[in-house]
């Protein structure tokens, strides 16, 4: 499924890549997407995504995150 086409709020960093050099390199996250979806905050999930998209040079996707989140990014001081 093309990632434009996902449900943007309930998608993880897991959902965008199983690379796990990115996973834990790129990102620091050590376990499991179980244990992800558990612990992380919206916040950190929002972020995650965000820099997803910017490591991967992503404008499309980046894009649909903010709109998909526009009410947090203003929150969290995303924008």
């Amino acid at each position: 499924m093309d990632v434009l086409q996902r449900d943007l709020r309930t998608t993880t960093i897991f959902d965008l890549t199983d690379d796990v050099s990115i996973i834990r390199d790129e990102f620091g996250i050590e376990f499991s997407k179980a244990e992800y979806i558990q612990m992380a905050s919206i916040e950190t999930r929002i972020k995650d995504l965000l820099d997803f998209a910017d490591l991967t040079e992503n404008t499309k996707l980046k894009s649909a995150i903010q709109k998909a989140y526009k009410g947090e990014l203003s929150a969290f001081g995303f924008e």
